[in-house]
């Protein structure tokens, strides 16, 4: 799904643009303008989403350290409730299956339905 047209209407109606990119989109998107795979390419698309409009630029690693955290607490929660569960009587969703990546979530909820109970409660900082 294109965004462009909202972004340029955006624009034209003087908003403020804001752009979050993840770590995996800073390299991928050097291959795409002919840089040798691999290349960080930060400053130059940082650059150039600013030359397109966008005030802020933000990373998304700060979100994702808070997100890994937030998924050991409430992998701790769930181990805890598994072990004051002596007799078993609840069920326990293991492993419990990281939920980071909405293309991931996507994936199981489409592909793997009986996983979804496993996945983390954990919004994606994406």
């Amino acid at each position: 799904v294109s965004h462009i047209e909202r972004i340029y209407d955006a624009i034209a109606q003087g908003k403020i643009l804001i752009a979050q990119t993840a770590p995996s989109v800073r390299v991928a998107v050097g291959e795409e303008v002919g840089m040798a795979p691999g290349s960080v390419t930060t400053g130059k698309m940082v650059a150039a989403l600013r030359q397109l409009g966008f005030k802020y630029v933000l990373d998304t690693n700060f979100t994702a350290d808070l997100t890994i955290m937030e998924e050991g607490s409430e992998l701790l929660a769930r181990l805890g409730a598994f072990w004051a569960d002596e007799k078993r009587q609840q069920v326990h969703h293991f492993p419990m299956i990281t939920s980071c990546c909405p293309a991931w979530i996507n994936y199981v909820e489409q592909e793997a339905p009986d996983f979804i109970p496993n996945l983390s409660s954990c919004k994606s900082p994406q």
